[in-house]
């Protein structure tokens, strides 16, 4: 698996935990929305920068050229997760408003 389709899932599965799970689902939607674009944000970086890591200890089945290499790439790959994120939750946004407004 790429790096991009370890993050797609871990994406899914954290949405799925956020969403469904009791425990999780009543402490997360009881938080401000900047904890929660910060604790998916930081949840995110931990997950691309573990798994750069990983590939470069020779943990994960791809290749890492070098360690600052595999660190330039997480970091753009981060920020594109970053832009994507905050892109869907305005979407988000947009849409319960409008459903709001029938």
């Amino acid at each position: 698996m790429t790096q991009e389709e370890v993050l797609q899932v871990a994406a899914v599965i954290l949405a799925l935990l956020f969403a469904y799970i009791p425990g999780l689902k009543g402490w997360f939607d009881g938080l401000n929305t900047s904890y929660k674009l910060l604790i998916q944000l930081g949840l995110f970086a931990v997950i691309i920068f573990g798994a750069a890591a990983g590939a470069c200890l020779g943990l994960l089945d791809y290749q890492c050229a070098s360690w600052g290499s595999a660190m330039l790439a997480a970091f753009l790959l981060f920020l594109k997760v970053a832009l994507a994120n905050q892109g869907m939750y305005q979407l988000t946004r947009l849409v319960a408003k409008l459903r709001g407004a029938e």
